[in-house]
């Protein structure tokens, strides 16, 4: 509970500075003049009046109820500002993709700048619209640090020819926050993430939902506090992917996620403590290679009140519920339910390789025809 506080909290802090920003700009509002519902090009009109916040220190634009269409993408240096992107609601003030490079691209190079984006659509328009919004700078490797919010907001695809490849991706992000979200690409697709961030430091991800995407939330170099809370994924390969930042401290919590992968649900490497509470998973369709949670080289591991269900599809002895690798140590699984309902063949419960230590069961309800 102690880390939902410090997120809320830094949530707190965020708004509060995003309500103290003096300008404030309607994108629709001269000289900017989108126009929305015509089909015609809005980029420009976004651009210019990011660019006029920026340059006036920060501020807010506001983005009226409507459909807006972007036939290219455009691009922001936050340079060190803060800048709030304002809609009136998700499915109100949507924001199209008729392009194959994406929508925004907030492109930076300081190391204090602060992003808010909020109460908004963003929808791919054709097949392959890349990127919907990047926050990053390619060439730098280790800085600037970017603070990201982003809440209230989805992603959907018109039908099924139509899709983003990445919907958010970002690099070297302190402490961002995504909150009341969700993310559909329509059906099975070529989309590979949902959510990718490479170096980050104590993300929040608090009421969430990916379908129909690769991998749902897919953190590389992360350090800090991990926080997964409430977000439930559906018909991905991957729910999760964690892979800690070498020799740095990386804790992840996973409190009341419903997963329902392809492949995996969780894939933790790397971390110092790991918490998976009060969890469910289960499996996709067409799936025959299933492993529920893996935890890679981690240490201090409490996998508490969660539980395996049914498989549907395919050959059950094929599935892991849980696969412990490499040098992992000190693993609690307590309390938790390994019920395969309706599966022909046995699966096993807990995989332990060669190198893991420091195993407990307590408590558990396991199908006598698992292996534990």
């Amino acid at each position: 509970m102690r880390l939902f506080a410090i997120a809320r909290i830094a949530i707190l802090i965020l708004l509060a500075a995003g309500s103290a920003l003096a300008l404030d700009v309607t994108v629709t509002n001269s000289p900017y003049n989108a126009v929305p519902e015509d089909g015609l090009d809005d980029s420009a009109a976004f651009a210019n009046a990011l660019n006029t916040i920026v340059d006036d220190g920060g501020g807010i634009l506001t983005v009226p109820c409507g459909n807006y269409h972007f036939t290219n993408q455009i691009t922001v240096n936050l340079a060190a500002t803060t800048v709030k992107m304002r809609g009136d609601g998700t499915g109100v003030s949507i924001i199209h993709c008729a392009n194959t490079n994406g929508l925004f691209w907030f492109n930076n190079t300081s190391s204090s700048n602060q992003l808010h984006i909020t109460s908004m659509t963003f929808t791919a328009d054709q097949a392959g619209a890349v990127t919907a919004v990047q926050v990053s700078n390619p060439s730098l490797t280790t800085a600037p640090v970017t603070n990201l919010l982003m809440d209230i907001f989805n992603f959907m695809s018109l039908n099924t020819n139509c899709y983003f490849v990445h919907h958010i991706v970002a690099t070297n992000l302190q402490q961002p926050q995504f909150i009341n979200f969700v993310i559909d690409n329509g059906i099975r697709g070529p989309t590979i993430h949902g959510i990718l961030i490479d170096g980050v430091n104590s993300p929040v991800f608090d009421h969430g939902y990916t379908r129909s995407v690769g991998i749902g939330i897919y953190l590389t170099n992360a350090m800090g506090n991990v926080v997964d809370h409430r977000v439930y994924q559906t018909d991905v390969n991957t729910g999760l992917w964690v892979s800690a930042r070498s020799s740095s401290n990386c804790t992840v919590t996973m409190k009341n996620c419903h997963t329902n992968p392809r492949w995996k649900a969780v894939h933790v490497i790397g971390a110092s403590q790991v918490s998976l509470l009060e969890g469910m998973a289960y499996d996709s369709e067409d799936t025959y290679f299933l492993t529920d949670y893996t935890l890679e080289n981690c240490s201090n591991v409490s996998i508490q009140g969660c539980n395996f269900h049914q498989t549907f599809f395919g050959d059950s002895s094929l599935r892991t519920m849980i696969h412990l690798k490499g040098n992992t140590s000190g693993v609690l699984i307590k309390d938790v339910i390994f019920n395969a309902a309706g599966a022909t063949n046995s699966a096993t419960a807990v995989r332990q390789d060669p190198g893991v230590t420091g195993v407990t069961n307590v408590m558990n309800i396991v199908t006598p025809k698992f292996v534990l």
